[in-house]
């Protein structure tokens, strides 16, 4: 294991929500996150009077949590969207709502064995250094002039 592995691993676990009350753990930190603490457009609060956020994605996905192990609390989450064989047109958020690139509007892909990250956030007041929101961390795919960034200012 490498240095960044190791140090991840003594700091933090990740959890994978495989029961209902880990499921509502996670809409209730992104309903946190996504909702009150960010207020991104589209998340308005008073949609999820429940205070749990959630969508029609999340009953065929597989919901990560991201524990802080020196507090034991849960800090972030994410979800892997499978691909969901009972819809009629089958494909994933990302196929039905990318305008700015057509090419990822019917992807040819073999859906048994793929999955779409999505709902990846973490709680700001986990940042310690105000920097860090405007970091960028890294990019994790690259096509001809299009570049995908985790995280950007």
């Amino acid at each position: 294991m490498n240095d960044i592995a190791a140090a991840f691993h003594e700091y933090f676990e990740i959890v994978t929500a495989d029961t209902p009350e880990l499921r509502k753990e996670v809409f209730s930190l992104r309903y946190r996150i996504l909702c009150v603490k960010e207020c991104i457009s589209g998340f308005e609060a008073e949609k999820y009077p429940d205070e749990l956020e959630r969508d029609e994605y999340d009953d065929h996905s597989i919901h990560l949590l991201l524990k802080h192990k020196a507090s034991d609390s849960f800090i972030g989450t994410a979800r892997l969207i499978l691909s969901d064989i009972s819809s009629k047109n089958g494909k994933f958020p990302v196929e039905l709502h990318t305008q700015f690139y057509p090419m990822y509007s019917n992807m040819s892909v073999d859906r048994q064995h793929t999955v779409e990250i999505s709902r990846f956030a973490i709680l700001s007041d986990f940042f310690r250094r105000k920097d860090d929101l405007n970091l960028t961390v890294g990019k994790v795919a690259k096509q001809p002039n299009i570049t995908v960034n985790l995280f950007s200012s």
